[in-house]
C-alpha cells in the first residue's frame, strides 16, 4: 500500500467519523424540533463549530479539531473568511446560523419553528457544502482548491467518489429532516370566499 492508499483511506476515515458527528447533532436538532425550536437552534450553531473547527483543522490554523483550542463560532468563521477557506454563500449561513444561534442562547422571546428556519435551512447548504465539496478531497493547492474536487491531489486520492456519495446522503437526510418539520416548505395562502 502506497502513502497516497493510506492518505486516502485516512481521509475516508475522518469524513465517516465526521458524518457520525453531524448526523448525532441532526437528531438532536430532530428531537427538538417542535417541542424547542430554541434548543433546535443551539444545537444547529454546535454542528456549524463543528465544521468549521474541521475546516480550520484541516487548513492547520488550529491543532486539534477535537480540542477546545477554538471555540468561538466567530473566531472561527473570521479564519475561514481571511483565509477564503469557503465562498461567501457559506460565510453568509454560518453568520446567518451564529445570529439566530444567539437569538436562542440570549433572549427570553419565544421562538417559534418559523423563526429558527432561516438557520436551519442555512444549516443544510452548509452541511450540503462540506460534505459535498470539502470532505471530499485531499490537500489543497490553494485557496478552498482542495474543496473543489479539482486539486491534482484529490483527483488522485481513493475513496472521492465514496466521499461524494457520503457526502450527498448526509445533505439529503438533512433536507429531509427539514422537510419533515415543514422548513422550505411554502405555505399556501388562504383562498378568498366568496359568499
Amino acid at each position: 500500500m502506497n502513502e497516497n492508499d493510506i492518505q486516502a483511506k485516512e481521509h475516508l476515515l475522518r469524513l465517516k467519523q465526521m458524518e457520525l458527528l453531524i448526523r448525532e447533532q441532526i437528531e438532536q436538532i430532530e428531537k427538538s424540533k417542535r417541542s424547542n425550536p430554541r434548543h433546535a437552534l443551539i444545537d444547529a450553531r454546535a454542528a456549524a463549530e463543528t465544521i468549521c473547527r474541521q475546516v480550520c483543522f484541516r487548513a492547520g490554523l488550529i491543532k486539534d479539531a477535537a480540542s477546545s483550542e477554538c471555540t468561538l463560532l466567530d473566531k472561527l468563521i473570521h479564519l475561514i473568511k481571511q483565509h477564503k477557506l469557503a465562498p461567501i454563500e457559506i460565510i453568509k449561513h454560518l453568520r446567518t446560523i451564529q445570529e439566530y444561534g444567539n437569538l436562542a442562547a440570549h433572549s427570553i422571546e419565544p421562538i417559534s419553528i418559523e423563526t429558527a428556519e432561516p438557520a436551519l435551512l442555512a444549516l443544510a447548504s452548509l452541511v450540503k457544502w462540506y460534505f459535498s465539496n470539502q470532505a471530499s478531497s485531499g490537500n489543497s493547492t490553494g485557496p478552498y482548491a482542495e474543496f473543489s474536487g479539482d486539486s491534482p491531489a484529490s483527483s488522485k486520492a481513493q475513496g472521492v467518489g465514496t466521499a461524494v456519495a457520503v457526502g450527498a446522503a448526509v445533505a439529503a437526510g438533512i433536507g429531509g429532516i427539514l422537510l419533515g418539520w415543514g422548513v422550505g416548505k411554502r405555505k399556501k395562502k388562504a383562498e378568498p370566499t366568496i359568499g
